[in-house]
């Protein structure tokens, strides 16, 4: 089949100043400028290349005409051009071109012309002559061709735009990715293909694959700023994060107003944790927005602000975190999310009341997230009916949306009372609701499960407040573990190793691993004091702050010191990579961290220690509690799920007080904070200071009684508690009021953050241990401080930790046997001189027995050895996989 040539015409322009003027030269013009039109042709076609492979049935003739080394009186200059095109196949005279076409033009300044009506799948030869009084004295010449693509749906063959066009509206489709290679065939450096088709890949989330197009198109034109965006978002996708950044920035440098690529770079430093700069690219944006300069979607906008104020929060930047919400709200007043968050920062802050409003608002407004967050805050407020009955309505709102509501029923099973009512039957009561709605989730015959990593974060139930409760928990924590294992599969997911992948084989070790998780620094000493020689001990930390600062101070240098990362999963995983042989949680109950840790069994043999958190934790994965020999005689195990193993002494080694020097701060002197007190609580100069350092969420309405009569019979007495969130002290205000005859002006709420518990222990005239729980830290600083502590041990532990540390060192004077001999002991403590007298003279001499005590070694010691010979048992019996 013949071609039939296609001629094309373009508009002209006349070349004006073709030369420029200058002094006379001989006709051959001078050596230099004859020497360079060698390397720099008079007529040069500069674009298209040859071999170029167009898109589009149009293509730009660029020229360039460079100087004429003649003199302007020998010139008459005109160009000629032409196109013509080529057959695919020869003709019947065995030609392939169609013919040949020039158009002559005078003088002209244009230098750019303009091809269209070209034919996918031709050849194309472009001709320019430079033609001086009838001689041509330069030709210039290129060669192209259009391509030509086949797609479905087109007859014929169509041109590479064409076919991209038809491709995009394919979305991500195998159809589009096959139009994509058949450009690439015809054209391997297409950029624009290239492109499309690692980003049909990076949004099949396969970012691997995608990079290698993107960079064969960067290598193709390095310029065009999308591309260096899709790339960094592959980058990022696959961990090279700072890879992405440098190509997110690269495409900032090339188009500074480019919104995509500044927000992709603000994700990048904001999920990498460099908040710092993440706020810089999300506060330039947000200011666009408030500037309303941004061509974006309100959906778009909404998000810039919800990751400004997400950077600031993560930054600790909780002030900036508030302002960003309320700006956000400025511009949205009605939107339901910035309103949660708000509610979420003011719970976070301790204002319970403003949460609860926002949260109000929110979920009268239809959001299920603030319905869910308005039960926890009022249970929270210790409006405890009220959070059930909420939690009660979004059952109802959630299942009429078809939603899973394993989440709330879950939460709803663990909600007690925060501050006890005055009614101890109220107690037993919240006990048995809570018994019962915990069997109404075991006994579910189908159940969707929560597979979160990190419950912590979503306000899954611990039972932490049971301690409070005159009662044995055992029962009832078992039954809320059991409950979140079969809910949240994930928590157990972790497992110890059957196979050594540790970078020494375990038969090689010389010593064996111990792991210890805390919250705090009590570990510390006794970490340290351990054989290293047999023990290779690791520190995890749940709270990278205050122990990791006083274990630098103390140069643990022979101790492995792990600050875990944010998350119970990551955490999870840190831990399992060390491959432990016992692993020891210091306070697995008192801190969610720990507590959801301890459902997987990173080791072969874990355990917890009732010194760190006097209960049961109600975790199966957890072997052993680690108690004292000032149990209860007899005691019964039944208290625990765990098997106990009973220590010699309290099984605490710390070589001092961890309270402030009053040397070092002295406004923590006793003198000083008696003085404060008289003046804060307008109190009379001779005053008899009473003092329970358990928070008053801890405390059962039997301590109270005790409070009242200590006071009725102590005329100078004052008895402070530790202030707490405001409806807490509330409502502890409200149930003391309830005991009869008590001398409520003589009652006082002391706020922890203005003065240190052990500043207001060394500076009491009797520490009161609570009735029904206890730490040990109270006790061990009042000791230290030679401040008598009156306690009455009853058969739980927690209520015997008190007891513990004074039968340690012999000083059980105040000792009680009953709640009447209790007051009477406390009142004779701060009344009766001699007596007091001698009961800090037995303290002074005797609490030194408390610190740096190496029987505490000893017995760790004892059962380390004890736990390792059972995960040697359990290793053996690990079929390896």
């Amino acid at each position: 089949m013949l071609l039939v040539s296609t001629w094309f015409w373009w508009s002209c322009w006349w070349w004006a100043g073709l030369h420029r003027q200058a002094d006379a030269v001989s006709i051959g013009g001078s050596v230099e400028s004859t020497l360079a039109s060698f390397h720099h042709p008079f007529l040069e076609i500069l674009t298209p290349v040859n071999g170029q492979v167009a898109e589009t049935t149009e293509v730009d003739i660029e020229l360039v005409v460079r100087e004429i080394t003649m003199p302007s009186s020998f010139r008459g200059t005109k160009i000629c051009l032409g196109i013509h095109a080529k057959n695919a196949v020869p003709t019947s005279n065995g030609d392939t071109e169609t013919g040949l076409t020039e158009f002559c033009f005078d003088q002209t300044s244009s230098k750019v012309f303009h091809a269209q009506n070209l034919v996918a799948g031709m050849s194309y030869t472009v001709r320019v002559f430079l033609v001086d009084r009838g001689n041509v004295i330069a030709v210039s010449m290129r060669h192209f061709r259009v391509a030509a693509i086949a797609i479905p749906g087109h007859a014929g063959l169509v041109t590479i735009l064409t076919a991209l066009q038809h491709a995009v509206t394919l979305h991500d489709t195998d159809a589009a990715v096959g139009i994509y290679r058949r450009i690439l065939v015809e054209s391997p450096e297409h950029s624009h293909t290239l492109h499309l088709l690692g980003l049909t890949k990076l949004r099949a989330g396969r970012a691997m694959e995608a990079i290698p197009y993107l960079q064969q198109a960067l290598r193709a034109n390095a310029t065009i700023e999308a591309l260096h965006n899709t790339l960094g978002l592959c980058l990022k996708e696959v961990g090279r994060s700072a890879d992405a950044a440098w190509h997110f920035e690269k495409a900032l440098a090339l188009r500074p107003s480019y919104v995509e690529a500044r927000f992709n770079l603000g994700t990048l430093w904001q999920a990498t944790q460099v908040y710092d700069r993440a706020i810089d690219e999300f506060r330039t944006l947000a200011a666009m927005v408030q500037a309303n300069s941004l061509d974006l979607t309100v959906a778009h906008q909404r998000d810039v602000f919800v990751r400004l104020c997400g950077a600031y929060q993560g930054a600790s930047r909780r002030d900036d975190a508030l302002g960003c919400l309320n700006d956000a709200l400025a511009l949205w007043p009605h939107d339901t999310d910035f309103i949660n968050e708000r509610g979420n920062w003011y719970l976070n802050a301790g204002y319970l009341d403003l949460a609860h409003d926002d949260y109000q608002v929110a979920a009268d407004a239809g959001a299920l997230v603030a319905t869910f967050n308005l039960a926890l805050v009022k249970e929270a407020m210790g409006h405890t009916n009220d959070s059930i009955n909420v939690y009660a309505n979004l059952l109802q709102l959630t299942e009429t949306r078809h939603l899973s509501t394993s989440h709330i029923r879950m939460v709803q099973a663990g909600v007690v009372p925060r501050v006890l009512p005055f009614d101890s039957a109220l107690v037993d009561q919240a006990r048995q609701d809570m018994g019962r709605r915990l069997d109404a989730m075991l006994q579910q015959d189908s159940i969707t499960t929560v597979d979160w990593t990190d419950l912590m974060t979503n306000q899954f139930p611990t039972g932490y407040h049971l301690i409070s409760h005159p009662h044995n928990n055992n029962q009832l924590k078992q039954k809320l573990a059991t409950m979140l294992e079969m809910y949240a599969p994930s928590l157990k997911t972790p497992s110890f190793l059957g196979r050594s992948y540790s970078t020494i084989p375990r038969e090689l070790r010389h010593r064996s691993r111990i792991g210890f998780v805390a919250e705090d620094s009590h570990v510390l000493d006794l970490v340290h004091a351990l054989d290293q020689s047999s023990f290779d001990v690791f520190l995890f930390t749940v709270s990278s702050s205050a122990a990791a600062n006083v274990a630098r101070q103390l140069g643990l240098r022979h101790v492995h010191f792990v600050a875990l990362p944010a998350g119970v999963g990551p955490s999870a995983v840190e831990i399992q990579r060390h491959d432990l042989d016992v692993l020891i949680y210091a306070d697995v109950g008192a801190n969610k961290w720990s507590y959801f840790l301890s459902f997987a069994k990173l080791a072969p043999v874990q355990a917890a220690w009732a010194l760190g958190y006097s209960d049961t934790s109600g975790v199966r994965a957890i072997d052993y509690v680690v108690t004292s020999e000032y149990e209860y005689p007899d005691f019964d195990r039944q208290h625990y799920s765990e098997t106990p193993f009973a220590l010699k002494g309290l099984g605490l080694y710390q070589t001092q007080s961890m309270a402030p020097n009053t040397t070092t701060y002295p406004l923590t002197s006793r003198a000083h904070i008696r003085q404060l007190l008289v003046q804060e609580f307008h109190l009379p100069k001779s005053f008899h200071f009473y003092f329970v350092a358990e928070p008053v969420d801890h405390l059962h309405v039997d301590m109270d009684a005790v409070v009242r009569r200590i006071l009725k019979r102590d005329p100078l007495g004052h008895m402070f508690f530790l202030a707490s969130l405001s409806h807490w002290n509330a409502a502890f205000a409200d149930r003391m009021t309830l005991q009869p005859g008590l001398p409520i002006d003589r009652v006082h709420l002391i706020d922890s953050s203005e003065v240190p518990v052990a500043a207001l222990l060394r500076a009491c005239d009797v520490h009161l241990a609570n009735l029904y729980t206890n730490t040990f830290q109270h006790t061990l600083e009042a000791v230290a401080a030679g401040v008598p502590t009156v306690t009455l041990p009853g058969q739980l532990w927690r209520t015997r930790v008190p007891f513990g540390v004074l039968r340690h060192i012999n000083a059980v004077a105040t000792v009680a046997t009953s709640a009447a001999d209790y007051v009477r002991l406390a009142v004779r403590a701060a009344g009766d001189q001699p007596f007091r007298d001698a009961v800090v003279a037995t303290l002074h001499s005797n609490g030194p027995k408390l610190f740096g005590d190496d029987t505490a070694v000893i017995e760790w010691t004892r059962f380390l050895h004890f736990a390792l010979d059972q995960a040697r048992r359990v290793r053996q019996e690990t079929p390896v996989m």
